[in-house]
């Protein structure tokens, strides 16, 4: 199942960087009412009991946790909307257009062609962002495979810097 994930990984992948700018990636489908579902509202509890500090968003549909990786601001975290699957997400640039046509997106397919996380771009009204996400199975969900998942999209972001970071690019 892990392979099979991979590889809808990588073909998602390989879609969103060759349609570029023209695709709108949607990230994690959350609910936008007033109050935090009762699952949310569980998961939230959970990461809060493994020493973060949580805020939900404004809409209610998410919320996140500062980080204290250098490379990461915030992780986010939300349910799909039949709550069955846990998005965790973190924004980790927003690039020009130009950025975008110097992106290395080849090679940054290729250093993570074994990871569970995934690499996407949301184009919001010519805002391009490139995010780390990673959808995985609400049920059983403990506090280890959260602190897992919440290192490893902290590493796989600074493994990768040389290739999301316009600073480290050679010029």
């Amino acid at each position: 199942m892990l392979h099979a994930a991979r590889r809808l990984s990588r073909l998602f992948l390989i879609a969103a960087f060759l349609l570029g700018p023209l695709l709108h990636v949607p990230l994690a489908r959350a609910a936008t009412t007033a109050a935090p579902s009762p699952e949310l509202k569980s998961l939230q509890g959970m990461v809060d009991n493994m020493g973060y500090t949580t805020t939900l968003s404004p809409t209610a549909g998410h919320f996140y946790i500062s980080s204290d990786n250098k490379n990461v601001v915030s992780i986010d975290f939300a349910l799909s909307d039949d709550k069955s699957y846990i998005w965790i997400y973190t924004q980790i640039e927003t690039y020009t257009a130009e950025q975008v046509a110097q992106l290395p997106l080849m090679k940054l397919l290729e250093a993570n062609d074994n990871s569970p996380e995934f690499f996407s771009i949301n184009n919001d009204s010519g805002k391009i962002s490139l995010y780390v996400q990673i959808a995985f199975p609400a049920q059983g969900a403990t506090p280890k495979t959260l602190r897992t998942i919440i290192d490893h999209i902290g590493s796989t972001i600074d493994d990768n810097a040389v290739l999301w970071d316009p600073a480290q690019w050679k010029k």
